[in-house]
């Protein structure tokens, strides 16, 4: 039997915005059990003070469905608190086959 691929870690940190920025920084997540998914995220601004923060119930979905509303969630709270220049970060490994090409 061949042996299952090789796990890596990478150590992630967040990292600031340029000032006038804000971080959006959003994650999701899936229950293996049931499917249920949910996601929520945090802004902060340039110097890591805290702005708005969200979580949204998904129902049932796939992970990179779960992350990807995380992010439209978070940029629609960020753009109602009246942040036009978001920066995004994401703890996803998830890649489209046109960044893997």
């Amino acid at each position: 039997m061949p042996s299952p691929p090789a796990r890596t870690e990478e150590l992630i940190h967040w990292q600031p915005p340029p000032p006038e920025w804000v971080c959006l920084n959003s994650d999701g997540s899936v229950l293996f059990s049931s499917g249920h998914a949910a996601a929520g995220g945090l802004i902060r601004d340039h110097l890591g003070r805290y702005l708005p923060a969200f979580a949204i119930n998904l129902g049932i979905c796939s992970i990179t469905q779960a992350e990807l509303r995380g992010v439209v969630e978070g940029l629609q709270v960020a753009w109602d608190a009246g942040h036009r220049r978001v920066h995004v970060q994401l703890d996803s490994s998830v890649r489209c086959s046109c960044c893997t090409a």
